[in-house]
């Protein structure tokens, strides 16, 4: 049986590697320049290990977890992110002045989601 498990498994970033951004179903990865730069620095910042629950997805994956049709993660803009221990105001601003412009928090599901669209930043909290 071929083993599958290092797929990917390429150092990319002093705090990332590339299986970290890949498409949970099909290991496919794409990752904008700017994103890797913003979350890199972003992880300087908050001082903690940022573990990515989703990076990049394909559009069969983007279907199954999301109603968003035209999602960032479908082009390797954005990741959701977890395990802080500095509070929710905190990852925010630091998110924003790492160069985010997409910062939004899903509390019931403990996760963020941060982005590099083209548009002045914002945060949101989000209630599902």
């Amino acid at each position: 049986m071929l083993d599958t498990s290092r797929v990917n498994h390429i150092k990319l970033a002093y705090y990332f590697w590339l299986d970290e951004f890949h498409c949970s179903c099909c290991k496919t990865v794409r990752i904008h320049p700017r994103l890797l730069s913003v979350l890199s620095t972003f992880r300087s910042m908050v001082g903690v290990p940022v573990k990515i629950r989703s990076g990049y997805r394909c559009s069969r994956h983007n279907q199954d977890v999301s109603d968003k049709y035209n999602s960032l993660h479908l082009y390797g803009m954005a990741v959701d992110t977890e395990g802080y221990i500095v509070g929710i105001n905190r990852v925010q601003a630091l998110a924003i002045e790492a160069g985010f412009t997409g910062v939004l928090y899903y509390p019931k599901r403990k996760f963020w989601h941060l982005d590099v669209r083209d548009s002045k930043p914002f945060t949101s909290l989000i209630a599902v």
